[in-house]
């Protein structure tokens, strides 16, 4: 499942970690100024439960597409013809008819790679 992270997705996570943070701490600082008790234990869940929101997004995500790539390759095997997009933004159709052959998670002709999972049945 490693192979399917987007690492913008991961960056974008560890910003939302960072600013649940500073928010969080933001509050606590408020909270000690103002002389109030220290938070309540629904306000700490919350902020808890929003930081592991973004831990568990980047793999909710991978998962996602590993399950897609799975679905492609069966249905590569099965005969389909896909529509592909390649790294380099460009649609290729991708059929074992065509010339292509499946390597792990990839549909590869000649050398030429395209993730399975950023595939959709023609």
């Amino acid at each position: 499942m490693m192979k399917f992270l987007e690492f913008g997705l991961v960056k974008a996570s560890i910003i939302g970690i960072l600013t649940t943070g500073f928010v969080y701490a933001s509050v606590l600082s408020k909270g000690k100024r103002d002389k109030v008790p220290d938070t309540t234990v629904g306000v700490k869940l919350f902020f808890l439960f929003v930081v592991l929101f973004f831990i568990s997004l980047p793999f909710i995500d991978a998962d996602n597409s590993q399950t897609t790539a799975k679905e492609n390759l069966m249905r590569f095997t099965n005969g389909a013809k896909l529509i592909c997009e390649g790294e380099d933004s460009n649609k290729y159709s991708v059929s074992s008819k065509n010339g292509w052959s499946r390597d792990k998670n990839y549909f590869q002709k000649d050398s030429l790679l395209i993730r399975a999972d950023r595939c959709e049945e023609e």
